[in-house]
């Protein structure tokens, strides 16, 4: 069996500026890779412009009045309606720069308490969130050059490290894996049937997992809610990332998206197959003192509900004697990043429902700190 190509070599391929067809016809790993790259590229620059070139895509002017593009030709300039860039880019973008600080606080934490080390692997879900753990990772290798196994189904990961790469060697070695076949445009995710193969235990078993969500609500009665907005094909990916077994599973969760999970959900609790042999540990800021009331309410009330005795009954329910649960809910200051309370659900010895605040002056902190001490 050959040696699989590096991750920049499969990008390179599938954007036909590279060409390695011997390895391709004695390795049908890479082959696919390659292939499902190609197809997910195709497909979403059909679906944006009349090029099927992905870096010209990528040179799109990010004035938002303009309706066109120039592509590498100079001469060959694309026009755009303006309605098709807003439903695609400018949707990311807004994602990206929505309560970015706060992400970049929830990032910074869950990179420092994942504690990955030279030769372990992580699975990071799409969204802007855990694009910003991407980007904390990748500094974090650039300092300690740790090589790392990725995998990832979030195209802007992809794109990040693909251009990076030819600017570190570090990223360059580090192995980058697309989990999916099909490009979602509108949301920048890869989805397909071919993660769940691919993070088969046999194939790969990560030391961390990063999802993101579009809300979560504690529910005595229905359970942890979790909520998705890309349809049944990111459902299944969702719930995917919460049977693979690993070591550490962090949820990211901006204070806005407590309390609230719009139409699509799904209570984590039940899932078959949930894998709780590693913490669950939900990463989420306070609401700012300014913060919509209605966004300062539901949190409050979720943060109520998760630590009555009737959730945790829903995380201990029919769960064999040896088996471990261990859910944490770690909440930061939306100013300075800082641990302010954590909430914890355990069926450890010497542990049960749990509350501590934590702040870098204890002697300040006298029991839980609520929306009014912003």
């Amino acid at each position: 069996m050959p040696n699989h190509l590096p991750a920049a070599d499969v990008v390179a391929i599938a954007m036909s500026s590279s060409s390695k067809p011997d390895h391709l016809k004695e390795c049908h790993e890479c082959l696919l890779e390659v292939q499902a790259l190609k197809s997910a590229i195709s497909s979403f620059c059909h679906s944006q412009c009349t090029t099927n070139s992905i870096e010209d895509k990528l040179m799109m002017d990010n004035n938002h009045e303009s309706n066109e593009v120039t592509a590498n030709n100079e001469h060959d300039v694309v026009e755009y309606r303006a309605e098709e860039k807003k439903s695609v880019w400018q949707f990311a973008l807004r994602q990206e720069r929505f309560e970015s600080e706060e992400k970049e606080f929830i990032s910074s934490r869950v990179v420092k308490d994942a504690g990955l080390r030279d030769g372990e692997g992580v699975v990071l879900d799409a969204g802007s969130s855990c694009m910003a753990v991407w980007q904390q990772l990748k500094e974090s290798i650039k300092r300690s050059s740790t090589l790392l196994d990725v995998y990832t189904n979030s195209f802007q990961i992809l794109r990040d490290w693909e251009v990076s790469s030819r600017e570190s060697p570090s990223i360059s070695a580090t192995d980058v894996h697309i989990l999916g076949t099909k490009l979602d445009s509108a949301h920048q995710a890869f989805f397909g049937d071919i993660a769940e193969n691919l993070l088969k235990p046999a194939n790969f078993e990560p030391s961390v997992i990063v999802l993101g969500t579009s809300g979560i609500r504690f529910d005595p009665n229905e359970g942890l809610l979790f909520g998705y907005h890309a349809g049944i094909q990111e459902r299944a990916f969702k719930q995917l990332l919460m049977q693979v077994k690993t070591k550490k599973r962090f949820i990211l969760a901006s204070a806005s998206k407590v309390g609230f999970t719009g139409a699509h959900r799904f209570d984590v609790l039940s899932l078959q197959d949930l894998d709780l042999s590693a913490p669950l540990i939900l990463v989420s800021t306070h609401p700012k003192q300014e913060e919509d009331d209605d966004i300062k309410r539901r949190f409050d009330e979720s943060f109520r509900m998760a630590k009555t005795p009737q959730m945790k009954d829903l995380f201990l329910r029919n769960r064999g004697t040896d088996c471990t649960v261990d859910f944490q809910w770690i909440l930061l200051d939306p100013v300075s990043g800082q641990e302010v309370d954590r909430i914890r659900i355990t069926n450890r010895e010497n542990q049960a429902v749990g509350f501590s605040a934590h702040n870098d002056d204890s002697k300040n902190v006298a029991g839980i700190k609520t929306q009014s001490s912003y």
